[in-house]
Formats: structure tokens, C-alpha cells, sequence
């Protein structure tokens, strides 16, 4: 289980600077879902003063895995050593075009979500 600590050290130490390499500019928008530790106090006051652009807690909706990236990209596995496994090898194989291109189509599904009054979409 990832607490907040662990999340917030997570954010510091692996997100952040990747993203601060990959999009210099800040052309991104940082959303997380309700996981407890997403929502901690300790997550939301790191997000909103490192990231370019963050959505706190309350501006995503619930139960909403269609706005997820990683919902388009990861299957189910029997069990936890075999996720590992699957994120380990897919994450050292994509690109960061294919990262980025993923995350450019976010709006596309933001929109259909609104079309479909936040229902499910395909």
C-alpha cells in the first residue's frame, strides 16, 4: 500500500522531474484520482505548489476510469509479481512520443465524458 509519504516522494523524486525534462514548458495538467493518499492534505499542498498545472481533489469526477491513461494501457494479471513484471517491461519500452500522444488525447475523452453527462464512455 502507498501511503502519502510514499506518494508525495514518488511525485518529488521520480514525476516531477521527468515531466520538468519532458514538457519544460509546462504544457501539462496533473490529475489524480481519489486514492487516499492522492487526496491527503500532504499530496494536494506538493501538488499545487510544484506542478505547472494541478486539478485538486475536487475537480475530478468520482469513479471516473475513463479519463484514466492507464486504463487504455494495463490488462489484468493473476498476481502482484507478475504486474510488476508486465509495468516494469512496458514502462522501459515506451517512448516518450507515445507518452506524450496518450496524454495529448486526454481532451478527446474529457469532452465525450461531458457528452456523456459523466457517464461510461468507449
Amino acid at each position: 500500500k502507498i501511503d502519502r509519504h510514499v506518494y508525495v516522494k514518488v511525485l518529488r523524486y521520480h514525476v516531477l522531474p521527468w515531466l520538468k525534462a519532458n514538457y519544460p514548458s509546462g504544457q501539462y495538467v496533473w490529475t489524480q484520482d481519489e486514492a487516499p493518499s492522492h487526496t491527503s492534505k500532504l499530496a494536494q499542498d506538493f501538488c499545487s505548489r510544484n506542478f505547472a498545472d494541478f486539478w485538486p481533489a475536487n475537480y475530478w469526477p468520482p469513479t471516473s476510469p475513463d479519463l484514466s491513461p492507464l486504463d487504455f494501457v494495463v490488462t489484468p494479471h493473476p498476481n502482484v509479481d507478475s504486474l510488476k513484471a508486465s509495468i516494469t517491461a512496458a514502462w522501459a519500452n515506451m517512448s516518450t512520443d507515445f507518452i506524450k500522444k496518450s496524454c495529448a488525447a486526454f481532451r478527446h475523452r474529457v469532452d465525450a465524458v461531458i457528452d456523456a453527462k459523466g457517464g461510461y464512455i468507449e
